[in-house]
């Protein structure tokens, strides 16, 4: 072989070994900053999710009780499945005024974009409710009858359809008014169903008998609405003690908070019944471990048990629009004129400048304790821990 020869094969070798060597380093770069992502997301909620965090502000490590998130032991899988999750949802809190534009589908792109939503979110649901809970069992209807049926009273507040066969267990503050609407508008007026639901109203599941309860949470399709928990929290503030809605049944709550929390109150203050949004938040958080509580600020995972029973479809506040359009297609139903929309009846309780507005009152150190109470709904519907007061309205 001639010099020639001898040094062109000498230079390909020494630039095929350069391009290795950057790979290398490339993969590395990536896999180490998803670690230090993942890392960094992992230690906000030990943070946030221990008890000893939440009352003296400092990290401790390891389960609190049988809820209590393990943290730091996700497998690669898990990592996968948060990244693809991030991947193919825009984040929850970014779309609480509404879904950004999007470019034009057709129906087939459409459907097949939202099975793979659906898809991420029933497989994050799993992995979490397995690797954080503990729980990988979902409950037999004939093995665990008699719980489920302790459950009833929870989803007295579902919404039922006999004509296609569905129940949405929406939580209370996610929408109710534009659900209430499009499910009306459904019935035939003529079927048995719509006289049923004349005589039982809304919410039938509050008439049934017990087997008929089991029945058609067995058979029916469940569908489970959502909402990122900042924003319901201040949205059943708003409801009860800004416009007052059933205000004689919570004028009694809010007299207790005020006198609770406010130093010096009057006795006209304290008979307004009328607590700021700083006291109803201590109140609410004023023990860690106390899940009982009014349905529109009740933790959702102590009410629709997210990783015991299966929902066959997870719906989103943030994203109702799109998710409604989807789920009434696979359903079935193509005459709905309007869907669910993003806004909740109180449209303006969602929008940046209102969580600006309520949450930049109160102070930091509630921010824990509010994740704290619905720690699972942050872990298990993947929303935003913030990690401080602007970050729930940025």
């Amino acid at each position: 072989m001639s010099a020639r020869r001898i040094v062109r094969a000498t230079k390909k070798r020494i630039i095929l070994a350069f391009l290795i060597l950057i790979a290398v380093l490339y993969t590395g770069f990536v896999v180490f900053g998803q670690g230090f992502v993942v890392s960094k997301t992992d230690t906000l909620l030990k943070k946030v999710f221990s008890k000893d965090a939440v009352s003296s502000g400092h990290e401790v490590v390891g389960p609190l009780d049988t809820r209590q998130p393990v943290l730091g032991s996700n497998t690669s899988s898990d990592n996968n499945a948060s990244q693809s999750f991030n991947a193919t949802l825009s984040d929850d809190r970014a779309t609480i005024q509404g879904m950004p534009e999007m470019k034009q589908e057709d129906e087939a792109e459409f459907l097949q974009r939202m099975a793979n939503v659906q898809n991420v979110r029933h497989d994050l649901i799993r992995r979490r409710c397995a690797d954080t809970y503990n729980i990988t069992e979902q409950v037999d209807f004939r093995r665990d009858r008699e719980k489920i049926l302790s459950w009833k009273k929870f989803y007295e507040h579902a919404y039922a359809n006999d004509d296609f066969k569905f129940i949405i267990c929406r939580v209370l503050k996610v929408g109710s008014f534009s659900w209430r609407k499009v499910i009306r508008s459904l019935y035939d007026k003529g079927s048995p169903a719509f006289k049923k639901k004349q005589k039982m109203g809304d919410y039938p599941i509050r008439e049934y008998d017990n087997e008929t309860f089991l029945v058609e949470l067995e058979n029916y399709t469940k569908i489970l609405f959502v909402r990122e928990p900042f924003a319901r929290l201040l949205s059943a503030y708003r409801d009860k003690y800004v416009e007052l809605r059933h205000f004689p049944y919570y004028k009694p709550i809010g007299s207790k908070i005020i006198q609770a929390f406010r130093q010096g109150a009057t006795r006209r203050q304290i008979n307004s019944g009328k607590p700021t949004f700083e006291e109803f938040v201590k109140w609410l958080v004023r023990d860690p471990d106390n899940r009982e509580g009014d349905y529109h600020w009740r933790p959702l995972f102590d009410w629709y048990h997210p990783c015991e029973m299966h929902y066959d479809y997870i719906g989103k506040l943030e994203t109702a629009t799109e998710d409604a359009r989807y789920i009434f297609k696979m359903l079935g139903i193509d005459k709905l004129e309007t869907y669910p929309s993003t806004e909740t009846h109180h449209k303006f309780s969602s929008t940046k400048d209102v969580l600006k507005q309520y949450y930049s009152q109160i102070s930091p150190e509630l921010v824990p304790k509010i994740v704290y109470r619905y720690r699972e709904e942050f872990v298990l519907f993947n929303y935003s821990v913030p990690q401080t007061l602007s970050d729930i309205w940025s």
